[in-house]
Formats: C-alpha cells, sequence, structure tokens
C-alpha cells in the first residue's frame, strides 16, 4: 500500500526504526514530496512531521512506539530540492540519495544503520560523515574545501570511488575502518585508536602534508609528498607512508 503525504519545505531528512528511505535530489524546482508504502495496518503508525533544527529545517520519518518492534517493511520515497544539508539515520534504518551538492553537507548513521550515495556529493565549503554503533557509510565521489570522517564503535565508511578536499580529516575507534585511498588532499590528518584502521590517500591519489597518530593496535596508511610526522604510534600499531614525504615524529614499525 502506497500514500501520498503532504510535506513542507524541508533540507535535511532524518530516519530511524527501522525504516528503508530513498532521496532524490530535485535539480529543476521541482517541489518537495513524500510516498510512504507498507502494510495498511501500520501506515497510521508512520510518522512524517518537518522540524526546525540546527541544520535547518529537517523531516522526521518515524514509527510510533506501541509498533516500533514490526518486522514489515517501510519504504518511504523522498524528494528534496536542492540544497539538501543533512541525512541522518538511526535505529537500524537504512537510506539511498543519488547525487547531493551544497554549501556543507552532514551525513550520520548511528545504531546499526547505513547511508549509501550513489553519486557524488560536493560541497563548496566542508562535508561530515560520522558512523557509529556498527553503521555504515558509502559514497562514490567527494569534493569539499573541508572533509571529515568520523566512525566509532565497529563502524566502517568509504568513499568507493575518487574525492579532492583542500583538508581531510579522519578518527577512526573501537574496531572501526575508513577507506578513503582515492581522495586526494593538501592536508591530512588521520588518527586511528582501539584496533582501527585507516586507508589514506594513496596512488595514484595523494596528500601533501600529513599528521599521523596510532594507538592500540590500529594501522594507518598515506601516500604523502611534503612531509609526514607521527604524533603518535603505540606498540603494535603501525604507519605506513608512502611517498617521498619528509618524515619526522615518532617511529612506527
Amino acid at each position: 500500500m502506497g500514500e501520498a503525504r503532504e510535506v513542507e519545505s524541508f533540507n535535511g531528512v532524518s530516519v530511524s526504526s527501522a525504516i528503508q528511505a530513498t532521496v532524490t535530489i530535485s535539480k529543476g524546482g521541482e517541489a518537495p514530496s513524500l510516498v510512504v508504502t507498507s502494510q495498511a495496518n501500520i501506515m497510521r503508525h508512520i510518522k512524517s512531521e518537518v522540524r526546525r533544527g540546527s541544520l535547518g529545517h529537517i523531516l522526521i520519518l518515524s514509527l510510533d512506539p506501541e509498533v516500533s518492534e514490526t518486522h514489515e517493511r517501510i519504504q518511504v520515497d523522498v524528494i528534496v530540492p536542492e540544497p539538501l544539508r543533512s541525512i541522518s539515520a538511526s535505529e537500524a534504518s537504512h537510506v539511498t540519495v543519488d547525487e547531493v551538492a551544497g554549501e556543507s553537507v552532514n551525513f550520520t548513521a548511528t545504531g546499526a544503520s547505513s547511508i549509501k550515495v550513489d553519486g557524488q556529493v560536493d560541497a563548496k565549503a566542508s562535508v561530515t560523515f560520522t558512523a557509529g554503533g556498527a553503521s555504515n557509510v558509502t559514497v562514490d565521489k567527494v569534493a569539499g574545501e573541508s572533509v571529515h570522517f568520523t566512525v566509532t564503535g565497529a563502524s566502517t565508511i568509504a568513499v568507493r570511488d575518487t574525492g579532492k578536499a583542500f583538508q581531510l580529516n579522519v578518527e577512526a575507534e573501537g574496531a572501526s575502518s575508513v577507506d578513503v585511498r582515492g581522495l586526494t588532499s593538501q592536508t591530512a590528518s588521520l588518527s586511528a585508536s582501539g584496533a582501527s584502521d585507516i586507508k589514506g590517500p594513496t596512488k595514484p591519489a595523494r596528500t601533501v602534508d600529513a599528521s599521523l597518530s596510532a594507538s592500540g593496535s590500529s594501522e594507518i596508511s598515506v601516500r604523502a609528498i611534503g612531509s609526514a610526522k607521527i604524533f603518535e604510534c603505540s606498540s603494535r600499531s603501525s604507519v605506513e607512508i608512502l611517498g617521498n614525504a619528509t618524515r619526522s615524529g615518532q617511529h612506527c614499525g
């Protein structure tokens, strides 16, 4: 059963309660729209409302608590005009979105959720990716002045293809992993702890200057052609520096 719902303007989407959402970015001025598909007996329990938040007007998709444990599939198809400012997924939800462009964009997945970007994220200023609690974020390509990745609690973030940033920041902790091998940057700050793994820019991608920190049986690899400084490298951790960068700081196996 499919139900089209009226919705006011919004520039962010927040999904919870194991809902599966497909977000399409309208580039031709198309009005926002919302179609909910599920079994008729739980349709009235699927909530959709727009709230004002720190990142703008957010479309909130959720379930009433009394049916939050349902095993019925809930699919929501969303059309949002440019620019999209944020996507978040929580409580075992899954969000798929096509190409995203804007000034600054935030992606957050928590609680065994996933976000998949089928296309490029292109931000004039910053792009932030966050994953926690056994969640997963994947993106084809990414470009921005500043690109940040933060991953915790056995989660993963990956850029599947290529990307470009002036400033790249990656933090991974708690048995998590980040793969940005195809992303080229001017500077890269990479920090891994608690048995985490960061695959930084490598050939043909590279960074010019890298700041590196690995602890608690973690691993970092990066290709740097300017300078590479290791600020911390504890026992059982490793930092692999490819390229001809001038190296300084701690020794790391």
